[in-house]
């Protein structure tokens, strides 16, 4: 396969993708992905065991990855969250699967483009773990080299049209198509840092990180400014205080997990 046909074909992997409901989407290399600031770091620091980690698969050291040996791309998407449509992240209390309603949503998209890929150019794809134990990825570093955005001085993902206000998701696939990113762009820079002060943990008051500790300058919270403990007790709490959601008006209602997204709100880009 020429670059000309996979330029095509990676072009009308995207047109399909946004036709099924993706907000965004982009093509992510998986060599620079397996190079991102996140993976690098992530094998330099405790080993998260809070909420929602996992154990390690066997033989799977932090910061190392678990792939299949034949992925060459990652397809990542992308589906705007904005604060009036909260449930997207809501975690159910008596759910089996124990996936957020905007995760089964970008699962669903990308299950479709698999089969339509396989069918249409013979291209193999590989599902993910949310957990990276269990051979995930660092979605924000994919989404940054897809050419969604930036990571933040609020650590999360920043896109040009949505803000941090998104949900994102992956796959990966055994065709080397031509990534759509990273791109130039940062918003934070002048910016006045308005998600930083509304953390309810203060978990950006000071520098967790610094660039000799962690032999590079990437950081957390782009500074160093972001202690994930502190962050991480905020979730434990929306954990122990569920709120009530009622689905269906004729069922009994149900108990969700609503997640902090304050940094998220105060973020002033992509606001209308």
């Amino acid at each position: 396969m020429n670059q000309a046909d996979r330029m095509r074909i990676a072009q009308q992997v995207i047109d399909k993708t946004r036709s099924m409901g993706a907000s965004l989407i982009g093509i992510a290399d998986i060599e620079l992905l397996k190079k991102s600031p996140s993976h690098d770091i992530y094998a330099k620091i405790e080993p998260n065991r809070g909420v929602g980690s996992r154990d390690y698969a066997e033989g799977v050291a932090p910061g190392k990855v678990a792939w299949p040996p034949n992925a060459r791309s990652a397809l990542v998407v992308a589906l705007a969250h904005p604060e009036e449509d909260p449930q997207l992240d809501w975690w159910i209390e008596d759910d089996d699967e124990r996936e957020s309603h905007g995760c089964r949503i970008l699962q669903d998209i990308l299950e479709k483009v698999s089969v339509w890929m396989d069918e249409k150019f013979n291209i193999k794809t590989h599902k993910l773990s949310y957990h990276l134990e269990k051979g995930g990825i660092f979605l924000k570093d994919a989404g940054v080299l897809a050419g969604m955005g930036c990571i933040g001085k609020n650590n999360l993902l920043v896109t040009p049209q949505y803000g941090p206000r998104v949900r994102i998701w992956a796959m990966l696939l055994d065709a080397a198509l031509p990534p759509t990113g990273p791109i130039i762009y940062d918003p934070c820079d002048g910016c006045e840092e308005p998600c930083r002060p509304v953390c309810p943990q203060k978990a950006f008051d000071r520098a967790a990180y610094s660039p000799i500790e962690m032999g590079m300058v990437t950081l957390p919270g782009r500074d160093g400014c972001y202690e994930r403990e502190d962050c991480r007790l905020e979730t434990e709490k929306n954990i122990e205080n569920k709120i009530p959601f009622k689905p269906d008006a004729n069922k009994e209602p149900l108990r969700a997990i609503a997640f902090c997204r304050h940094c998220e709100f105060a973020c002033p880009v992509g606001k209308k």
